[in-house]
């Protein structure tokens, strides 16, 4: 509870840091004091309150070996998904790339990779800190997908921007993250597949992903995208069409495929012996049988009398 409410007041301080700024940097200033404050806090948390975690497990930064391979698997994966959403439009014709030579390109540029390295450590510190590590404890990875999804579906109708498509979209997309921590444990491979992702369709298509901070990349996509809708998005964005949500679903199963060593390695619990001592007791008619033989008088056998000794008849 905690954890949550924190999180609510990290977000709330991000907000306000925001609003104090101006110019390409309010971005930045909202998403670095939110990822800060929710990293201070998961961390501080953790260390009072959850004796058995270590305070950086608890905002996802598990110290192993492999950290930058995982990370830059989820990159490659992320980019793939990146390119693969604009590749139709740019294929058919429907639009084409042109770089932006406008003064101050560079310094909104510089803001731009900021703010979606910030605004990618936020999502990934919601997704794999502290409440969510607590869930999957108490209800498993399973319903903490659920849970998280739909809680995903009721912010993005709160919001009041989203389309039926654009909340399967984003839906599926929080799913793929989630699931990518799922499988490792770690923010490693997720940070890296959104980074990936953000970085190549936002920057350099200059494309937007709902809810995703607008940034300034250095090329863009022009064109009407009017041909093959359910394939361009009809000049919507690449990430309405069905065409989209059959990437995202491509990306899950790579993603499973991908990290099938990691759940292995991290996930596996081998099983506890659990249960307690039994003593079962004899049936009665046993314990008769038994008492019935003791009481049958025993025959004592002589021994054979050695060589040279007489031998008695009543001996035997």
């Amino acid at each position: 509870m905690l954890a949550c409410i924190w999180t609510v007041v990290s977000l709330a301080g991000g907000r306000l840091a925001g609003a104090l700024s101006s110019g390409s940097w309010t971005e930045v200033a909202r998403y670095g004091v939110t990822a800060a404050l929710l990293g201070a806090g998961f961390w501080l948390l953790a260390r009072l309150g959850v004796g058995d975690l270590r305070p950086l497990s608890s905002i996802g930064l598990v110290r192993r070996p492999g950290t930058a391979i995982e990370f830059g698997k989820g990159v490659a994966l992320g980019w793939a998904v990146g390119l693969a959403m604009v590749l139709p439009s740019l294929v058919s014709g429907s639009s084409y790339l042109r770089f932006d030579p406008a003064p101050g390109a560079w310094g909104r540029l510089l803001a731009s990779v900021l703010t979606l390295l910030l605004f990618a450590a936020v999502l990934q510190l919601l997704l794999a800190g502290l409440p969510v590590r607590l869930l999957v404890r108490v209800a498993g990875p399973g319903w903490t997908l659920v849970a998280v999804a739909a809680l995903t579906v009721l912010l993005a109708a709160l919001s009041g921007q989203s389309s039926v498509s654009n909340s399967f979209f984003v839906v599926l997309s929080v799913c793929l993250f989630l699931v990518a921590f799922l499988r490792t444990r770690a923010l490693w491979l997720p940070l890296g597949l959104q980074v990936g992702w953000t970085v190549s369709q936002c920057l350099l298509f200059g494309s937007p992903l709902p809810h995703t901070p607008l940034v300034s990349g250095f090329l863009f996509l022009n064109g009407p995208m009017m041909r093959a809708p359910w394939l361009t998005g009809n000049g919507k964005g690449p990430e309405l069409p069905v065409y989209a949500l059959l990437v995202l679903l491509l990306a899950s199963m790579a993603l499973v495929r991908l990290t099938r060593q990691y759940a292995w390695l991290y996930t596996y619990q081998s099983p506890v012996p659990g249960g307690y001592p039994v003593e079962v007791q004899p049936p009665a008619q046993h314990e008769a049988q038994v008492a019935a033989k003791s009481q049958v008088p025993l025959i004592q056998i002589a021994l054979p009398a050695s060589p040279g000794e007489p031998h008695n008849p009543q001996d035997s």
